[in-house]
């Protein structure tokens, strides 16, 4: 997160303007290479009779899009540690919850810590309400019930607040790390969450072909640079839902 003590102050009549100053939250994003070659001998390419091989490129676009999934949230579920040294989700962070299913309260709670988080430097209060509420396919139909105007809790009198406000989505890949941990995220165009990015000038996969003179074949390469990052805790909040 880039902030800092960018906070307006008055300014007195013939008086000067103060300098305010940036804040690098000094989090690094290295990119891995990925890739992968498949051959394809002549034999092969005219005996095609069902084009299998004009599939290719939709396979390789569909391992890729698999394994950005993959990175972006292998950067959420591996708790790495930020450049404060701390984990992404820590107590000295305030983002983890007490561990509880997700309910009114827990819901609330949530949200309040995500509300009170502060900007480095001047400490404004960033005010990040929840925009997302992730959950393993475990959670799908508590996740469903809770932001849904369907829903109201078996409480008298009660609404369900949370149903105009969060938007539920659902990722298998958490269930693999766990099925009762549920997660909050800001609006990323507000406040950083998980960053993702690809080498400059290849946005996306990467192919190309060889033809092999010798055997008469064919060789296609697929290659992808890609990382993702949290860059923020105070975008994130996390339940271990137990």
């Amino acid at each position: 997160m880039v902030d800092g003590a960018l906070k307006l102050e008055k300014v007195n009549e013939s008086g000067e303007y103060k300098y305010g100053k940036l804040v690098d939250s000094g989090e690094v994003i290295q990119l891995g290479s990925y890739g992968k070659i498949i051959s394809f001998t002549r034999q092969m390419i005219i005996n095609d009779d069902l084009s299998a091989l004009q599939r290719v490129p939709l396979y390789f676009g569909r391992a890729a899009a698999n394994l950005e999934s993959d990175v972006t949230y292998a950067a959420l579920t591996g708790n790495t540690p930020m450049s404060d040294g701390k984990t992404l989700f820590h107590a000295a962070h305030a983002n983890l919850g007490a561990g509880g299913p997700i309910s009114i309260d827990t819901l609330t709670a949530g949200r309040a810590a995500m509300r009170v988080q502060k900007a480095p430097g001047d400490g404004t209060p960033l005010n990040g309400a929840p925009k997302f509420l992730l959950v393993p396919a475990a959670l799908e139909t508590v996740a469903g019930q809770y932001t849904s105007n369907q829903y109201v809790p078996n409480q008298a009198n009660q609404q369900n607040p949370f149903y105009s406000t969060l938007t539920p989505i659902v990722e298998p890949r958490l269930d693999a790390v766990s099925t009762t941990a549920w997660y909050l995220a800001a609006d990323p165009a507000a406040i950083d969450t998980v960053e993702y990015c690809y080498l400059e000038g290849e946005q996306g996969l990467y192919t190309e072909q060889d033809l092999d003179f010798d055997v008469d074949g064919l060789k296609v390469k697929a290659r992808l640079d890609f990382a993702a990052k949290a860059l923020d805790y105070r975008g994130l909040f996390k339940d271990p839902g137990k």
